[in-house]
């Protein structure tokens, strides 16, 4: 029983945390960035240059609207296409959202699948010139990891009964 729990918390935790915007890693090429897409629909960034425009497409799910985040608070003009899957944000005054980390914006959506996340990605500075930014794959337990894992856990049971 106390084994099923701790199996059942392993296989989901990654389902239980949200990545924040402040633990993504620095992208070092020229000044760039990294966005993620949390299962809450929070869109995380990380980025060393000014963003003043944002471009991608929800993959794998169907998106229903965009709102929230640093771009909103920013003013920024948000449009979606619940069709294509489509974001884009922008300021018309030229408000830009300061290099940093944080939730960039937040969509709400539907039936997602296997492939969800963002694609697509076109991030601009003030000038329109775009940024490099990549989307975020979260490292994962490969087979042997996972092995790994449970002969420790079974060992750790073994050696020390009381400890569970």
């Amino acid at each position: 029983n106390k084994y099923l729990s701790i199996l059942i918390s392993t296989l989901f935790i990654s389902q239980i945390f949200a990545i924040e915007g402040c633990d993504l890693p620095d992208n070092p090429v020229n000044g760039g960035g990294y966005l993620y897409l949390n299962t809450d629909g929070s869109v995380v960034y990380t980025t060393q240059t000014a963003m003043g425009g944002l471009q991608f497409r929800l993959n794998g799910a169907t998106l229903i609207d965009a709102s929230g985040g640093e771009a909103a608070a920013a003013g920024w003009f948000i449009t979606t296409n619940s069709q294509s899957g489509n974001v884009i944000a922008f300021s018309l005054a030229g408000i830009t959202i300061p290099a940093g980390c944080g939730t960039l914006i937040n969509v709400g959506y539907s039936d997602p699948t296997d492939d969800f996340g963002l694609i697509d990605m076109v991030m601009s500075n003030a000038t329109g010139t775009a940024i490099y930014f990549n989307y975020y794959e979260p490292p994962c337990l490969d087979e042997n990891a996972w092995k790994s894992f449970f002969f420790l856990l079974y060992a750790e049971a073994i050696l020390q009964p009381n400890h569970f």
